[in-house]
């Protein structure tokens, strides 16, 4: 299982009663979360665009699960009630979409007030692409002459993921244009703005994160972040380092009343 979903999981898991809970997985692609979470006894459900490009609709609806425990979204609809989820997840999912403002407005809407929405996604100010492993990628305006040679350049050198048997300027061009057509960097400031209109208490709670997955690896790790963490400086640094690698694990609550 990914660290994310284990992330998650414990997530779930520490609140108090969680199998009581109703949860919506947005953005759950070929729902291996549901299965777990159903797995674990959770009340859990899935939602999806099933955009194309790949063969995750098929996938659901091969388990079963579609139409039941996963719904399609359409014309960016949650097809859910009003104030039915407890919990609402996702993760990297948000820089795909087009209207962030949109899918939050939803996401608030299926969601209880005072319920918690837990997202996992990189912001512009990351240093990393995750998705294709070429640092800063995503910084170049969409017309930029010098991104494609930018990426063939680091990928020469060893950078970059999924390689397979394209040409170096193949693969830098293909990327370049999967950036366009499917991702939506957003700056922290632009997501705050949006998040505030529904949400308050907003927290980023990278450094939950990054103790889980250290608490994975190795006992003197985790000393060591425990002792930096009981610092301002060495504790902001943490933050700094987990913003510019990762992005933002953004814990929210929804407001009481509009």
């Amino acid at each position: 299982m990914h660290v994310n979903y284990q992330y998650i999981m414990n997530f779930l898991k520490c609140n108090d009663n969680f199998t009581a809970l109703k949860i919506l997985d947005y953005g759950c692609g070929a729902a291996e979360l549901v299965e777990i979470g159903d797995q674990e006894g959770l009340s859990i459900y899935g939602a999806d665009v099933f955009y194309e490009g790949n063969n995750r609709r098929e996938i659901v609806r091969d388990k079963g699960l579609l139409g039941t425990k996963v719904k399609e979204i359409e014309d960016g609809k949650i097809p859910f009630a009003d104030d039915y989820f407890d919990i609402v997840f996702s993760n990297t999912v948000l820089e795909h979409v087009d209207s962030l403002e949109s899918v939050i407005d939803e996401i608030a809407r299926v969601l209880k007030p005072g319920g918690m929405v837990l997202n996992i996604f990189p912001s512009f100010d990351v240093w990393w692409e995750g998705h294709c492993g070429i640092p800063f990628l995503h910084r170049f305006s969409r017309n930029s002459k010098y991104r494609v040679w930018y990426a063939y350049i680091l990928r020469s050198i060893g950078f970059g993921y999924d390689k397979g048997i394209k040409s170096k300027v193949a693969w830098s061009k293909d990327f370049c244009i999967w950036l366009d057509s499917y991702t939506n960097y957003r700056t922290k400031r632009e997501i705050k703005r949006i998040f505030d209109q529904h949400f308050e208490n907003s927290q980023n709670v990278d450094l939950d994160y990054l103790q889980f997955r250290l608490s994975k690896q190795s006992d003197y790790l985790i000393s060591i972040f425990n002792l930096m963490r009981k610092y301002t400086l060495s504790r902001n640094f943490l933050h700094w380092f987990m913003e510019k690698r990762a992005g933002l694990f953004l814990l929210s609550k929804k407001k009481m009343y509009k």
